[in-house]
């Protein structure tokens, strides 16, 4: 009898010894790979490709104002530096967009963006920029049109490797004024509501900016 007890409290000291062996591995295991994921350093910058210029332009007088879309589709960056901040990737970027790269689906509309909107403003090629200071999700755009740079404020949002850019901007604080006037009388039996009224382009516009974040660890 105490050969058979003494038997049971040898085998239950050895199964509680190597119980407690495989939990100090697992710990083990587990510090390490924490130490590893801590130890790797990861940069963000913002890929060169894939880059779409979203707007909506808005017609009609209210309360009938109906947003058409379109974007360019060509830009081109530079100055896209690596930080290891996500969110301060897109810092000091520069930016061109060729006017000519517009694209709403209907080339007689984009022929008459082109020549009456982009062709009654001074150097009228390209839109240029730059990313002039991120502060959390609040990105501080320098847009210069129409010979004229003025701030664009857009709302950030990432969601894994894709980076979006919201804004909402006025023509007029590039001295729009003309180019909407020009545009809007090319336009302008598309630019009356179907139950009538005057012809009315809006000067204010919706941006949408999406990329794609590279990520590179060591």
């Amino acid at each position: 009898m105490k050969k058979l007890i003494f038997a049971f409290i040898a085998t239950s000291f050895l199964i509680t010894s190597c119980s407690s062996e495989e939990k100090k591995e697992d710990k083990s295991k587990e510090k390490k790979e924490e130490n590893k994921e801590s130890a790797e350093s990861c940069t963000y910058s913002i890929s060169p490709d894939n880059i779409v210029v979203n707007f909506t332009a808005y017609k009609f007088a209210e309360p009938n104002k109906t947003g058409v879309n379109g974007k360019f589709e060509e830009i081109t960056i530079s100055g896209n530096n690596q930080n290891v901040d996500p969110m301060m990737a897109a810092t000091g970027v520069q930016f061109e967009i060729p006017v000519a790269s517009v694209y709403t689906g209907d080339p007689a509309r984009d022929k008459k963006i082109r020549e009456s909107f982009f062709g009654t403003m001074m150097a009228t090629e390209k839109m240029t920029g730059s990313v002039r200071a991120i502060e959390g999700d609040q990105v501080t755009i320098e847009l210069k049109m129409n010979e004229i740079t003025f701030d664009v404020v857009a709302t950030q949002v990432i969601d894994g490797e894709n980076i979006t850019l919201n804004a909402e901007i006025n023509t007029d604080n590039w001295n729009g004024q003309d180019a909407i006037s020009a545009l809007n009388k090319v336009c302008e039996a598309n630019h009356k509501s179907p139950e009538g009224g005057a012809s009315v382009l809006w000067p204010d516009v919706t941006l949408k900016i999406e990329g794609k974040l590279i990520k590179e660890c060591k």
